[in-house]
């Protein structure tokens, strides 16, 4: 059974391009949840809603950057690539819908939005780290107790 699973996806990635698996995004919100939560072994998807927009607007590229942190010296460089190509900036976003237990144990439904930027197109470089929930990086989380 498990040969058949392995060539389905395999043909199914390289016929198509669908991710039988999950996006890599998808793995990086995941990730971001769960080290976020009291008990990350509860977590539980619910329900997945995906979108992916291309930015053209230069002044919302510049945001996106500004918003992540950068500095305007590392955003200049950056905005040199994106100039370059333009097409590929993108925002991908996950609403993802689960269940986790609170601190008392306790089965909660929580409902957040992830955002990953990228200025290439791809999402392979998505990580727990890059990624925002709910406009909150996992540093700006951190520094604000959590």
């Amino acid at each position: 059974m498990r040969r058949y699973v392995f060539v389905f996806a395999s043909v199914c990635a390289v016929l198509t391009g669908c991710k039988p698996f999950g996006s890599q995004v998808l793995t990086a919100c995941e990730d971001a949840i769960k080290q976020r939560l009291r008990s990350p072994t509860s977590y539980d998807r619910v329900s997945l809603r995906e979108t992916e927009e291309q930015i053209s607007r230069r002044e919302d590229v510049v945001f996106k950057f500004r918003r992540q942190g950068y500095s305007a010296e590392e955003t200049a460089v950056f905005m040199k690539e994106v100039d370059a190509a333009p097409e590929k900036v993108t925002l991908y976003a996950k609403t993802i819908e689960y269940d986790a237990k609170n601190a008392f144990g306790a089965p909660l439904r929580n409902r957040t939005t992830c955002e990953y930027f990228t200025i290439d197109g791809k999402e392979d470089a998505a990580l727990a780290s890059n990624v925002t929930l709910d406009g909150k990086s996992l540093a700006e989380w951190s520094a604000s107790g959590g």
